[in-house]
């Protein structure tokens, strides 16, 4: 979804942060750490130094999304699971925590 980030994003915007993965364990949900993770180390000074114009995350679990979006993320992709197959045609992607699809989220600084 990268490549597809970089059709779609306005673009003035040449230089991001590109954020994988954010994970918590279970017994330690709830307790501010995604959000802590979020941010990390994305103070004026490193923005500025690094010439940062935005930051991107592709949210895969329902948790993630609400945070990004709580966080003033923008949605700027979004693909189903059902749309990745495997070679028979069986879909790959299948999430138990509600959500049903991969979401490029975009924050511009």
């Amino acid at each position: 979804m990268q490549a597809e980030f970089w059709k779609t994003v306005d673009a003035t915007i040449n230089r991001i942060i590109w954020r994988e993965v954010t994970s918590v364990a279970d017994k330690h949900m709830r307790k501010g750490i995604a959000k802590f993770l979020a941010a990390y180390l994305l103070t004026a000074e490193n923005i500025n130094n690094l010439k940062i114009q935005g930051i991107a995350s592709e949210a895969t679990s329902l948790a993630n999304q609400r945070l990004l979006s709580a966080a003033g993320y923008q949605k700027l992709l979004e693909r189903k699971h059902s749309d990745y197959l495997d070679k028979n045609g069986k879909r790959i992607f299948f999430c138990d925590d509600g959500t049903d699809r991969i979401i490029v989220f975009f924050k511009k600084l």
